[in-house]
């Protein structure tokens, strides 16, 4: 009986091994199974830990369209990263399920955060006094939202939206300083990244060439300096190229972002370069300037929806889709940029 009971038991040992393994594999099977989906060149997104590091993220705000279409057109150019609509914490009650559908796509949400709806005309003072009580338990709420449903490597909050654009704020600038600060305070515990809601590169310009005389060269002066000594996860710029040199324009795009990443000590992004007016040739020229310039994050926003689903002639030109299908030769640019 002892010659035969240890094959016996040698055998049962084994069969109880392989049924474990296979019901573990199993589990972590069905925990994946709401993993987010690569994009078009089978990478899945997730940002890095630190903000820059040799490569450029590149994205779009594709502006007024259905979910669907919008990551129908960021995959076919082949993009990392989406700009969905911003989130109000006045009328914050439960995490947007379109981030989720963006995230399982396989694309990296760079999200606005806002008080309250700057949309339009509506010009809204910074965030102050009781207000802040609100914002404070809404922020902080959308935050565990981003860890427990998309994960904070996926994920980047945008606090207001071009905070120094009069036609969108009032008030005294300190309130937003305050408020970014009080963002980063809140994002830290849960290692989600906050930058600020952008800084026009024409200011920056006028920082660096020290001019006076307009109080959103001073307020631009104000955020630079706060970011010297703050952990925003990147120094974010919006800009507009001109395709004739105006007054407006910058002297140079990539040693002016150097300038800038020098002054801050960040790395630069943008989650909104205007494609209105563009080229191929100039699309192409902007990412090798993107690029060039060492951005951690660069989209484009193309002022409509980005896709040719409007009649001729009502598009900007810069749409990367012929009827929302094919690829525009200005989409041609943007996916086939290496």
């Amino acid at each position: 009986m002892k010659k035969s009971f240890f094959p016996f038991f040698l055998l049962a040992s084994l069969a109880i091994i392989t049924y474990i393994f296979l019901v573990s594999c199993a589990n972590r099977k069905s925990l994946s199974d709401g993993k987010a989906d690569t994009t078009n060149n089978g990478v899945s997104q997730t940002l890095p830990a630190t903000a820059y590091t040799g490569k450029t993220l590149f994205g779009a705000k594709i502006q007024q369209d259905k979910r669907e279409n919008q990551i129908n057109v960021a995959k076919q150019l082949n993009l990392s990263c989406i700009r969905p609509s911003a989130i109000q914490m006045d009328t914050y009650s439960g995490f947007p399920e379109v981030l989720v559908q963006f995230h399982n796509a396989g694309f990296i949400c760079v999200t606005n955060i806002v008080a309250t709806n700057t949309s339009g005309s509506n010009i809204v003072e910074y965030l102050h006094g009781a207000d802040t009580i609100q914002f404070k338990k809404a922020f902080k709420q959308l935050c565990e939202d981003v860890k427990s449903n998309i994960g904070i490597d996926n994920f980047v909050a945008v606090i207001e939206n071009e905070p120094i654009n009069l036609k969108y704020y009032k008030g005294d600038f300190k309130n937003y300083l305050g408020e970014l600060h009080m963002c980063l305070e809140i994002a830290k515990p849960y290692g989600i990244r906050v930058v600020s809601g952008a800084i026009h590169l024409q200011l920056v310009q006028a920082v660096k060439d020290k001019m006076s005389g307009d109080i959103r060269v001073e307020h631009t002066r104000q955020l630079m300096d706060f970011e010297k000594t703050h952990e925003v996860y990147a120094t974010n710029i919006h800009h507009s190229f001109q395709p004739e040199k105006t007054k407006h324009d910058i002297s140079d795009f990539v040693s002016l972002s150097k300038w800038l990443n020098s002054y801050t000590g960040h790395p630069v992004m943008t989650n909104e370069i205007s494609m209105k007016g563009v080229t191929p040739q100039l699309v192409s020229g902007y990412l090798k300037m993107a690029r060039e310039a060492k951005y951690a994050i660069y989209m484009f926003w193309s002022g409509d929806r980005f896709n040719g689903v409007k009649a001729a002639g009502n598009n900007s030109e810069g749409d990367a889709l012929n009827s929302g299908v094919t690829l525009s030769e200005i989409g041609k640019a943007v996916a086939e940029f290496k």
